[in-house]
């Protein structure tokens, strides 16, 4: 069990077939390698609103600048972000240290992005952004992520073992940060609503690759900022290690944390703050807690879910003897469709008439 809070509200989100804080799903924290700057004394994490600073700290030829200067020069971006330093060599050890140190200073963050490509480090962080409810972000100039033929890039090595919730984009500009780009600007707006796939970015440079390539690459889940004609260059196609999409995850992710907020709010406060009562009326208020979070997603301002969602309830008569003196309540049962995009047209068929 990751926090207090869920362990009071358990909320089970499983794929069928094909007054509390909400996590911000646009807060990003940034792993950054080499000396840690004075500026940091004692801490280990620091905020940075431009890539000025960022340059000052930690010299304008490491990997954390570019990543930060690609980020910050897109037209829209967050206020802050978070860096972290995990010290001069990347290693699970030192990566998680700081992922935990950052949680300890109070770091806000639900995005990762890394410095860094090393599958074994990536993996780790995977299976600890499975548990924690993040989504980690990664450049690679791993140049068999284009070929086939291969099964030891990156992407077909995490996917292999079983790996979720890490993005990696082919980059092969070493002073540019794609990864970071697309997420600042993703991130700048609401990046639970939409998709991450055909979004234009400023001042990256497009990847020169074959249609082979660029079919080989997209299949293994990499995203690439790819030229589409003379003057319209985009990402494709938003996609995680495993071949989810990251706005998918975003969507499911944004259903978890609002229902668990909304219903720890409402056991302290319902009834003027005397509890839920355990009958129906207390069972169906709950529910329509949960209805109203689905109904949210799926309004005109958000669009993250398809308005076709339900939420159901067992009535008091129909519960066991020990459910009823439990004081626990487990048959709010919801389900509900995130809503995609289309990102490809494939075909669009055609008749020519006499």
């Amino acid at each position: 069990m990751s926090t207090i809070s869920e362990d009071i509200v358990k909320i089970s989100m499983a794929d069928a077939g094909a007054g509390v804080s909400v996590t911000d799903q646009k807060t990003i924290l940034l792993l950054a390698g080499g000396t840690k700057p004075e500026s940091y004394g004692s801490a280990v994490t620091k905020d940075y609103s431009d890539y000025a600073e960022v340059g000052t700290d930690w010299g304008i030829t490491s990997k954390i600048y570019y990543l930060a200067k690609s980020g910050f020069s897109q037209s829209q971006y967050p206020s802050t972000v978070t860096i972290a330093s995990y010290g001069a060599t990347a290693s699970t050890e030192t990566v998680e240290a700081a992922l935990a140190s950052a949680v300890s200073e109070g770091a806000d963050f639900y995005n990762v992005v890394c410095d860094f490509d090393d599958e074994a480090i990536l993996a780790d962080l995977g299976t600890y952004a499975a548990s924690a409810k993040k989504i980690i972000y990664c450049d690679s100039d791993d140049d068999l992520i284009l070929d086939s033929t291969s099964s030891a890039d990156v992407l077909s090595v995490l996917k292999t073992a079983g790996i979720t919730r890490v993005a990696v984009y082919y980059n092969s500009t070493a002073t540019q940060g794609v990864c970071a780009a697309e997420l600042f600007s993703r991130c700048g707006l609401d990046p639970v609503r939409g998709t991450f796939a055909h979004k234009a970015l400023t001042g990256i440079t497009y990847e020169n690759v074959t249609v082979a390539q660029y079919t080989a690459a997209t299949a293994k889940g990499a995203n690439l900022y790819v030229k589409i004609s003379a003057s319209d260059s985009r990402v494709v196609f938003g996609t995680l290690c495993d071949g989810d999409y990251i706005d998918r995850i975003f969507k499911v992710d944004w259903v978890e944390f609002n229902i668990r907020a909304e219903l720890l709010d409402l056991l302290k406060t319902a009834n003027d703050g005397y509890g839920i009562d355990y009958d129906d009326a207390g069972f169906e208020s709950s529910a329509g807690v949960v209805n109203q979070v689905l109904a949210l997603g799926a309004d005109s301002d958000h669009h993250y879910l398809m308005s076709d969602f339900s939420v159901t309830t067992v009535p008091y008569s129909e519960l066991t003897t020990t459910e009823k003196t439990s004081r626990e309540y487990d048959h709010i049962k919801f389900t509900f469709i995130p809503m995609g995009s289309i990102h490809k047209f494939n075909p669009v068929s055609g008749y020519i008439t006499k």
